[in-house]
């Protein structure tokens, strides 16, 4: 259990580092597509964005799909021989397990943090108050984050399996 909650920590830390770099590195329209719906139509209509660039929602799935089951192999390893899981189960479970802390924590860090920080509002959308203050929308990009995190974890059992 303790190996499991250093990892957690440690894939937090990660990916506060990567959130806040990404946040912090331009301009907030950069991440227009992980705002709500609502100021996303409004980037559209202030033209800050154009609808070439609008993504197709489900190759993007696919494509989050395929990238999570990518990187369910090395997540196996890690799952067998960092966590010793040695059924598949174990290992589903470990980076599940891991999947739902990073879930929880990233609506965390968007609750606290994206919906009031200033420097995150687009230019235009400041009225939008409501929609920047959505905490719904953000747990149920929470559940997106864990449905995503299926792929990821049934290969890493699958590569427990089949190497215990």
């Amino acid at each position: 259990m303790g190996t499991f909650v250093i990892e957690c920590v440690i894939i937090c830390v990660v990916f506060t580092i990567l959130v806040v770099t990404a946040a912090k590195k331009g301009d907030p329209i950069d991440l227009v597509y992980d705002y709500p719906q609502p100021i996303i139509d409004r980037a559209y209509e202030l033209g800050l964005i154009s609808q070439d660039r609008k993504t197709l929602r489900r190759s993007v799935l696919i494509k989050k799909c395929i990238a999570m089951a990518i990187l369910g192999i090395p997540l196996g390893f890690l799952a067998r021989y960092v966590n010793h899981a040695d059924t598949f189960l174990k290992g589903f479970l470990v980076i599940y397990g891991i999947g739902v802390v990073v879930s929880v924590y990233d609506f965390l860090i968007d609750c606290v943090w994206f919906c009031h920080d200033k420097s995150l509002i687009i230019p235009g959308t400041e009225d939008l108050t409501d929609s920047y203050h959505d905490y719904m929308f953000h747990a149920r990009a929470s559940l997106r984050g864990l449905l995503l995190t299926l792929p990821a974890a049934i290969v890493a059992g699958i590569v427990v399996a089949v190497i215990a």
